[in-house]
């Protein structure tokens, strides 16, 4: 079962831009049919699960060792930079930690140490599955998930309530890379898009694409929320939960831009506009200029002629200035429409109203010509 690969749109940097151009990018994104497990790629895998007969066969000589010669481990720093063929080994474990998410679907669960997190196989039933928030005490052994190592508990005890950690914010390359992978965080971005139980995707989980200051995400998330996601769409939210990175199921290759969140709570910062295009205008020309007021939460609203339209990219001609951007939704544009449109300059959220045509097509023509030239 793939999962689909979203790939990072290059973007101007920060401040004055470095372009002529600005780029108003709201990418239509493609979401699969259906999606791997979280790590797994089968649905009925755990977040870090593999059946245990995938396990690469171990030599006699080591077998032999391991019931005898194996250290014990009693945190979650020494089991996570075990190599996939060291911790199929069975390391014993023994190690304290609090509840941070319930896959109770999939019969597991996440515990946090003092700084990072492992999956742990349920040893019961899930009638037997602790809740989010407990501390325990969990004996068992370690296993290669299917991206970082797990543990197959045979016995935890509950020791009663502990206190969750304080969330991660995760940086770009942290998403990127996966290493966050079984960790408490905090995601904050614009909710440029929501669909509540898409096609393909079951057991309760929702999808959305996140306007963070680094680059646009795409968050499949699970949460209590009765209402679902889309009441959050153009918002400004702190999404907390536990991160699980997602796998392309051939290569064992991390998905850049793509996470799995098992969210807490989500909390809204800033509501969404009631309107869009309430913003104040700007010429392209002045989105070159400094602005002590800019942001990458915050909007900016330009408008032109359409001069020259190549695939989902559309070019728009401001005086002698010009603009680039790409619709949030498709649109049947043409050369010599007149728009507004209104988005982040520098990563995405770009809607558009079409406002008429041009009297003649002799400004698109020139108009292209400059686009292409700059």
């Amino acid at each position: 079962m793939p999962v689909a690969t979203m790939t990072r749109p290059h973007f101007a940097g920060a401040g004055g831009f470095a372009r002529a151009t600005m780029f108003l990018a709201a990418v239509m994104f493609a979401f699969p049919a259906s999606v791997a497990c979280l790590h797994a790629g089968e649905m009925e895998l755990g977040p870090d699960e593999e059946p245990p007969a995938a396990v690469d066969p171990v030599e006699p000589a080591t077998a032999a060792t391991n019931l005898t010669a194996l250290t014990v481990l009693t945190s979650v720093d020494e089991i996570r930079p075990l190599k996939r063929n060291e911790a199929a080994r069975g390391y014993p474990v023994k190690l304290r930690g609090v509840v941070t998410c319930v896959v109770q679907y999939q019969n597991g669960f996440v515990i946090q140490g003092t700084r990072h997190g492992i999956y742990v196989v349920n040893p019961g039933t899930t009638n037997d599955l602790p809740q989010p928030g407990d501390l325990l005490e969990v004996t068992g052994k370690t296993d290669r998930g299917s991206f970082a190592p797990i543990v197959r508990a045979s016995h935890f005890e509950n020791l009663g309530a502990g206190k969750l950690p304080e969330p991660v914010q995760p940086t770009w390359d942290q998403l990127l890379t996966g290493s966050l992978d079984d960790q408490w965080v905090e995601l904050r971005g614009v909710v440029e898009r929501a669909t509540n139980h898409p096609n393909g995707y079951t057991n309760g989980w929702s999808r959305m694409m996140l306007h963070t200051r680094d680059g646009t995400l795409w968050v499949d998330v699970q949460t209590a929320d009765a209402n679902g996601l889309e009441h959050y769409e153009n918002a400004l939210v702190r999404m907390r939960g536990c991160l699980f990175a997602v796998l392309n199921t051939t290569t064992r290759q991390v998905e850049a831009g793509h996470v799995r969140l098992y969210a807490s709570d989500i909390i809204v910062d800033e509501p969404a506009p009631a309107d869009l295009f309430s913003v104040p205008k700007k010429s392209a020309g002045e989105l070159m200029l400094f602005d002590p007021q800019a942001s990458a939460f915050r909007r900016v609203k330009v408008s032109g002629q359409i001069i020259f339209i190549r695939g989902t990219n559309y070019f728009l001609m401001d005086g002698t200035n010009g603009a680039r951007f790409v619709p949030k939704h498709p649109q049947e544009l043409k050369v010599g429409d007149l728009v507004e449109v209104t988005g982040f300059p520098e990563l995405s959220g770009a809607a558009l109203k079409r406002s008429g045509r041009a009297r003649d097509g002799s400004r698109a023509a020139s108009g292209t010509a400059e686009i292409i030239a700059g």
